[in-house]
């Protein structure tokens, strides 16, 4: 069995197990804690919408905190955009999903991509190196923090490498299929999960708040 068979084979499909089935486990787990129930009186608007703007208003940084971190705020911005970029609009994932699933939707130019694969690497350059020097980043960042960052830009960097080789190699793909499994089966463990909980915090979060009355 050649590597990349392996890699796209049963490597792939032990990857998307360990994703789902973990996912399950963490989604299911959170939803199983028992919540504390206030039994006061609301003292507060709907609470519902408490929800959502605690959602809308949290995705867009202010306030005094916000201005001294600008340019932290802005790269971390700038690299989930980008970070899209290359996931969903990239001809050759889009083409994956639409042989997996049946359907697609329009591609970017190849240029455009590669661009945001390199700015990309760049933010993610920046995000090491800010915590590197940092001296309180530093020391609160875990192995969660590193690896997660180190297997993301692994998955991109071995993503650019093989569309910008001369030919086609199926050494440089099985690497970037590989370092994409190990990404996936440590996707639900790690703080990369935040992609599918940001959301679900942020509205619990604004619920109780409105309940209390409090500022949102």
């Amino acid at each position: 069995m050649e590597i990349l068979e392996f890699a796209t084979g049963p490597a792939l499909k032990v990857a998307v197990a360990v994703f789902i089935l973990g996912a399950v486990w963490r989604l299911g787990f959170l939803l199983r804690m028992k919540k504390r129930v206030d039994k006061s009186d609301p003292r507060g608007a709907n609470e519902r919408l408490g929800g959502l703007w605690m959602i809308a208003s949290r995705s867009i940084n202010h306030g005094p905190v916000s201005d001294q971190i600008k340019a932290p705020i802005a790269n971390a911005y700038l690299m989930h955009l980008v970070l899209a970029i290359c996931i969903f609009a990239a001809e050759a994932h889009i083409e994956l999903i639409e042989e997996a699933f049946g359907f697609g939707w329009p591609f970017l130019p190849a240029l455009l991509v590669r661009i945001s694969t390199f700015v990309l690497l760049a933010t993610i350059a920046v995000t090491i190196y800010r915590r590197l020097r940092h001296p309180v980043l530093r020391m609160l960042s875990n192995f969660d923090d590193w690896f997660s960052l180190l297997i993301t830009g692994a998955v991109v960097l071995t993503g650019l490498i093989a569309a910008l080789a001369p030919t086609d190699s199926n050494l440089l793909i099985a690497l970037h299929v590989l370092t994409f499994d190990v990404l996936l089966i440590w996707f639900p463990f790690g703080k990369l999960m935040h992609a599918f909980l940001i959301f679900g915090s942020r509205y619990s979060t604004g619920v109780a708040f409105a309940h209390k009355g409090a500022r949102l």
